[in-house]
């Protein structure tokens, strides 16, 4: 996923002062996303720490559906944002919310901009955090393809032991009925069963060996 917004795109010289077109105690931005130091207008405390501060917005409002200091109009959510209460965890929110991302977000919420981990470890830790969860995708699937697999053995294993039983049966049957001086045809349906009971046998045989 990309986020880009280039409307208050800065140079990076500019964090040094080379280059500044937004004078001292100006406020620019969108007020949901805006870090303390934009909503004070500090000028010379904006820098990377403050796109930490709209990525965790980002990540919060992804794991919430909402923002951390929405309030009922432009106004009063940027006087949360610059002395209200710390955000709600998200996990109060969303009892779904994994644990790894909301204590992120609400490290990237943090009012002063030294406290706030830097763009790079925020990107590795949602990066491990993909890993991890594709890991665990993996695994999951793994799983379901045994959990199916067992079930295969099961059903397969369930008729074969109806049609084992059905051969004994059938077997005995025949038995009883061809007396010793049964013609060639009643001997043959006999034979037949014999061998169907053989057959079903080795089946039962073969597949408790590729069970083991």
């Amino acid at each position: 996923v990309y986020v880009i917004d280039w409307g208050l795109a800065r140079a990076a010289e500019a964090l040094s002062g080379e280059v500044q077109r937004t004078l001292p105690g100006t406020a620019v931005g969108t007020p949901d996303y805006m870090s303390p130091e934009q909503v004070g207008g500090k000028v010379d405390l904006l820098g990377t720490a403050t796109d930490v501060w709209s990525l965790g917005v980002l990540l919060y409002e992804l794991l919430t559906r909402e923002t951390p200091f929405a309030a009922r109009n432009a106004l009063m959510t940027m006087v949360r944002i610059m002395g209200g209460e710390p955000p709600q965890d998200p996990r109060s929110i969303d009892p779904s919310a994994p644990a790894a991302l909301a204590d992120l977000a609400l490290r990237a919420l943090v009012r002063d901009p030294a406290d706030r981990p830097d763009a790079r470890a925020l990107g590795e830790a949602v990066e491990r955090f993909r890993d991890r969860a594709e890991e665990q995708r993996r695994r999951q699937e793994r799983a379901a393809v045994f959990v199916q697999k067992a079930r295969e053995v099961a059903a397969r294993q369930a008729r074969l032991v109806e049609q084992l039983s059905r051969a004994e049966a059938n077997l005995a049957v025949a038995r009883e009925a061809v007396s010793p001086d049964a013609d060639r045809s009643s001997r043959e349906r006999l034979w037949a069963e014999e061998q169907a009971l053989v057959e079903r046998r080795r089946e039962a045989e073969e597949h408790a060996a590729e069970i083991e």
